[in-house]
């Protein structure tokens, strides 16, 4: 799979990691990065899984600006 900010553990369980790069972001959240688990091994729910996360991390990019 090449989706950007996925990462496979060698479990088998899908991770979406991203670094966070603004600092009113980084103050928010407390974090340099976030890692949440995409709570899936199926490639095909990694992926459903992988756009709701993306969402999420975009919304809370948009309200840290």
């Amino acid at each position: 799979m090449d989706l950007p900010h996925l990462k496979l553990a060698k479990t088998g369980n899908a991770k979406y990691r991203r670094r966070v790069t603004s600092e009113a972001m980084r103050a928010m959240l407390g974090k340099s990065a976030v890692e949440w688990s995409l709570k899936t091994r199926d490639p095909l729910k990694i992926v459903e899984a992988w756009k709701v996360a993306h969402a999420r991390f975009e919304t809370l990019e948009a309200k840290a600006n």
